[in-house]
């Protein structure tokens, strides 16, 4: 017999059958107060417990991200559109000024100045 979960895995189990006398109405694991086994089996149970916060905190976490990642999306087009418009007023600027400068130099060269 094989069974297990994410904390514990059980390769083996030897057992020895009887006839039931009727003796027991029903069993239970018995510990000694001072053996590990009991301590770690409340472990292991809060642990489980644990596990499936942990893997339900994961779930909300994964969500978040998702959310993240459309914003991040969607900043970035909005960047890229302000970028996109930005070159375009810095380029009517320069020829502007590359007008402007032609003019400036064309008068001087008239005067004499240059």
């Amino acid at each position: 017999m094989k069974m297990g979960n994410s904390l514990i895995r059980v390769d083996d189990v030897e057992t020895a059958y009887s006839e039931a006398t009727g003796s027991f109405p029903g069993f239970r694991k018995v510990i000694d107060p001072e053996e590990l086994g009991d301590r770690l089996d409340e472990g292991v149970g809060i642990l489980k417990e644990i596990l499936v916060t942990v893997k339900e905190g994961f779930g909300d976490l994964g969500e978040k991200m998702d959310t993240m990642l459309e914003k991040q999306d969607s900043t970035l087009g909005e960047i890229q559109g302000h970028r996109f418009d930005m070159k375009g007023y810095i380029n009517q600027r320069f020829e502007r000024i590359e007008t402007d400068l032609a003019e400036l130099k064309a008068a001087m060269r008239e005067r004499g100045i240059i």
